[in-house]
């Protein structure tokens, strides 16, 4: 990393690199929100363009706060910081594979018997998306 020319500096760019994530995460939820309120049957364009954005914000997010952390870290050592992020980080990547998971329940069929267009439920691509996002809800 390199030094920063000021602590305000690096505040400023830690606090707008993890807030980026969430302002992009809202708008795309909302984005979401409307292509399924119009048209819950399609899949949209906007939704993987969402997709892609969050994964860049969730980058920047995390340089952000590993840029914090590398520079705090002496200052920050009574609350042992390391076990937090990584507790954190252990968090996302259970999360990610409990993703694949539920893709390869998808795509071994084990979500067919869910589809049901009459509650709403018309792909297995959204009953696991669903199932995912529940699960992240519990986490």
């Amino acid at each position: 990393f390199a030094p920063w020319s000021s602590a305000r500096a690096m505040i400023k760019w830690c606090v707008r690199g993890a807030l980026l994530y969430v302002l992009a995460g809202v708008v795309c939820a909302l984005i979401g929100l409307g292509a399924w309120a119009f048209s819950p049957k399609e899949e949209h364009i906007l939704l993987k363009i969402c997709g892609w954005i969050l994964s860049l914000t969730q980058a920047i997010a995390l340089m952000a706060l590993a840029d914090m952390a590398h520079n705090f870290m002496d200052k920050l050592r009574g609350i042992r910081p390391l076990g937090k992020f990584l507790a954190v980080k252990l968090v996302i990547f259970f999360s990610f594979w409990q993703g694949l998971v539920i893709l390869l329940i998808e795509k071994l069929g084990g979500l067919d018997g869910l589809v049901d267009p009459s509650q709403g439920w018309y792909s297995t691509k959204q009953v696991a998306t669903a199932i995912q996002n529940i699960l992240i809800c519990f986490e």
